[in-house]
């Protein structure tokens, strides 16, 4: 199975997601609900698939995207 890299700012939202994935088979490799965090691990954490919120409160899930996607 996957190992998941989750970014969404609704606290319970993120926790239903997780739950959801664990309840699937796969794994969370990281959480996170705020740009900043979300742009750490994009950068650090190895993951197969990313579920991202499109907006982190005022901010848009946009960099991080550009950083999974320039890898």
């Amino acid at each position: 199975m996957a190992s998941v890299f989750l970014v969404e700012d609704e606290v319970l939202i993120r926790m239903m997601v997780a739950d959801m994935m664990i309840d699937l088979g796969h794994t969370v490799a990281a959480e996170a609900g705020d740009l900043p965090l979300a742009l750490e691990h994009a950068k650090n954490v190895v993951f197969d698939v990313a579920v991202l919120d499109v907006q982190l409160g005022r901010d848009s899930i946009e960099p991080v995207a550009k950083a999974l996607a320039n890898g």
